[in-house]
């Protein structure tokens, strides 16, 4: 829910996505001045080659994090506050893989401790805001899903339902549509 004094948007998108296409919502976003976390539980090895020649001055928009646990992910949001440099927009690569949603054992997929994940993002969402001068901020989160995975899907809903102003899963969008949604969000045009 976006709104004229400033709040965050969060969507979230599900499917087999790939770097580049994460990459380059972050690239779009850095053309217009935007800051941009790109969150990943490992480094990129080398740019996307779908990534255009040109784009590559946009880096110095975006600050690329690598964290890979749950508790390094917790610990940035909850010291956001502590940050010289914020971002207007937080995409965040692979929340599956912190928060253990393929696993089948009960025991291994907590969703309290997930909704603690999500709550921390949230919180420190609003952080922006404040810091950004009351601008909308955005979070982008993708989660990995290349079978239609029903356990998956039960439990992403269940997140969608709380925290998540809009959920996309692959297919049912294409590229531009995921951008204009970010533009409209961050009311500039792509």
């Amino acid at each position: 829910m976006c709104s004229i004094n400033g709040t965050s948007k969060k969507l979230l998108l599900v499917g087999s996505y790939t770097d580049s296409i994460l990459f380059q919502l972050a690239i779009e976003v850095a053309k217009h001045g935007q800051k941009v976390w790109f969150l990943a539980n490992k480094p990129f090895e080398t740019i996307p080659k779908e990534v255009q020649h040109e784009c590559k001055e946009y880096l110095e928009l975006i600050t690329f994090i690598y964290l890979s646990t749950f508790e390094e992910l917790v610990k940035l949001f909850n010291g956001i506050h502590k940050r010289q440099q914020v971002p207007s927009v937080i995409i965040l690569k692979g929340l599956d893989q912190f928060c253990n949603f393929y696993s089948s054992v009960e025991e291994a997929y907590d969703a309290r401790t997930t909704a603690y994940l999500i709550a921390s993002i949230l919180d420190g969402m609003l952080y922006l805001n404040r810091k950004n001068s009351n601008k909308t901020s955005l979070l982008l989160v993708s989660c990995y899903d290349d079978e239609n995975n029903l356990l998956l899907n039960e439990r992403l809903k269940t997140l969608y339902d709380m925290y998540f102003d809009e959920c996309l899963y692959e297919g049912s969008f294409v590229f531009g549509d995921v951008l204009n949604k970010i533009a409209f969000s961050l009311k500039f045009n792509i």
